[in-house]
C-alpha cells in the first residue's frame, strides 16, 4: 500500500494506491482526491452526550 498526503491533516488524503503485484494486468487499484465528510448522525452521536453532560454539570452546581 501507498499512502501519500500533501499534508499532515487526516481530513486531505491525497492518493490511495493498492498495488497486487504480479496478479496479471489490471489488477491494482487506486483512488484520487479522497475527502472525509462527516455525517449529522456521527455530529449526534458525540454532540448529545456532551451536551447532556453539560446539562447534569449545570444542574448539579446550582443545587450545591
Amino acid at each position: 500500500m501507498n499512502f501519500t498526503s500533501s499534508n499532515a491533516g487526516i481530513s486531505s488524503i491525497d492518493n490511495l494506491r493498492i498495488f497486487n503485484f504480479n496478479q496479471g494486468p489490471g489488477a491494482n487499484l487506486g483512488f484520487d482526491n479522497l475527502a472525509i465528510v462527516p455525517e449529522p448522525s456521527s455530529f449526534a452521536l458525540l454532540a448529545g452526550p456532551a451536551l447532556l453532560g453539560a446539562w447534569f454539570f449545570l444542574r448539579r452546581r446550582r443545587q450545591a
